[in-house]
């Protein structure tokens, strides 16, 4: 089965939308005054998240490309910047 031209362009536009997305959140964290705080609120409602994202029927069967993003942003998020430990609390 192959997929239409324009499925195919739908499927790329999204993809670009998606990576700039990701993008702006990594842009947002590396600005976050309290990078520690950040890192403990993502770290607490991560679970109820992918819990919460994973339960809709479009993810059960596919959750690898969700999962991915999750694990990207997350390491972002734990990831040191020089000056971190300048005192974000």
């Amino acid at each position: 089965m192959t997929m239409g031209e324009d499925t195919q362009t739908a499927l790329r536009e999204m993809s670009g939308q998606i990576a700039a997305l990701e993008f702006a959140v990594q842009i947002l964290i590396v600005a976050h005054p309290q990078r520690e705080r950040l890192a403990r609120l993502w770290r607490s409602a991560l679970p109820e998240q992918i819990d919460a994202f994973m339960a809709q029927p479009a993810y059960i069967a596919t959750p690898g490309p969700a999962n991915a993003t999750l694990a990207r942003i997350n390491d972002f998020i734990e990831m040191k910047l020089p000056g971190d430990d300048a005192g974000d609390d």
